[in-house]
């Protein structure tokens, strides 16, 4: 059985083919071809997003956030305990 994504108050419902037709996300490194496979069993779209890491300055393995192909960013609620300034991440933004 596939499992809905959780919506707010951990509600959670099997998937319905052709009913749940909101896009399914993928992402190129791996999850793309279970992506398209999902899609095609739920007769729904493929969506890809495109995004790159945040690095933290300290430890560039460690991500701070990420920034998609839109320029949108989300950061996460460690970024002051990894040492980044708001200029380090414009810096990183940009990069």
């Amino acid at each position: 059985m596939q499992i809905a994504p959780t919506p707010p108050g951990n509600f959670r419902r099997p998937l319905r083919p052709g009913r749940d037709t909101t896009p399914g996300p993928g992402h190129p490194r791996g999850a793309l071809e279970i992506g398209a496979i999902l899609a095609r069993q739920l007769g729904g779209d493929l969506d890809v997003v495109l995004v790159r890491k945040l690095r933290a300055p300290a430890s560039p393995e460690l991500a701070i956030g990420a920034i998609d192909e839109s320029g949108w960013t989300h950061i996460a609620p460690h970024v002051l305990a990894a040492g980044a300034t708001d200029a380090y991440i414009e810096q990183e933004r940009r990069s």
